[in-house]
């Protein structure tokens, strides 16, 4: 996969765009995939291995507050089965995600996967359970994340401003190896912080 493949889909997943690329890359005939849930369509997992938009969708709940998550991986499979490791960028379609998303995969050789750039020496001190790189305040930020509140939903619920949630969603992510507010909750339930 040198380019990438951009499909739309609706508020609960199921797809509602499929390009021909599409079909030529990953094997599915567009009459095939059109209304299946696309996570469940590819076995969509993240880089730390839980099904992504299987019950709630941090993708949309991001989406809702009308920002695009720019880069997160994704583990997948084609229709024959074969592993795909993929990143990919999801995009509101419209005020308030009402409309769906606008997901673009992509194989990326130049960085290579996020394990890599993190490097292979192994889990760091902060990859074991419970012991955490987050402040009090960051960790509760993400956990509010993980059950998919917008930045706005969170500065309300905190007494504090949108921006402020903002600033502390950004600095976590460093912190934990992440690319995306989606796969920082991922890696903070699998190591326990959540």
């Amino acid at each position: 996969m040198s380019d990438a493949i951009v499909f739309e889909v609706d508020p609960t997943n199921r797809i509602t765009s499929w390009p021909e690329e599409a079909s030529e890359v990953l094997g599915w005939e567009r009459r095939a995939v059109l209304g299946k849930s696309w996570a469940e369509l590819l076995a969509a997992h993240d880089a730390a291995g839980n099904r992504l938009c299987a019950r709630s969708c941090a993708l949309h709940a991001m989406a809702r507050a009308g920002e695009t998550i720019h880069v997160f991986e994704v583990i997948a499979a084609d229709a024959a089965g074969e592993p795909l490791r993929l990143f990919g960028r999801a995009e509101p379609l419209g005020p308030g995600s009402a409309r769906g998303l606008r997901l673009v995969l992509w194989r990326d050789r130049r960085r290579g996967s996020l394990e890599r750039r993190r490097g292979e020496d192994g889990p760091s001190a902060n990859d074991r359970p419970g012991s955490s790189p987050l402040t009090a305040r960051e960790t509760e930020v993400l956990r509010l994340l993980s059950r998919g509140q917008t930045i706005e939903e969170i500065a309300k619920r905190l007494g504090i401003a949108a921006t402020t949630v903002r600033n502390h969603a950004q600095r976590l992510l460093p912190k934990l190896g992440a690319s995306s507010r989606v796969e920082a909750v991922s890696l903070a339930i699998r190591r326990g912080l959540l």
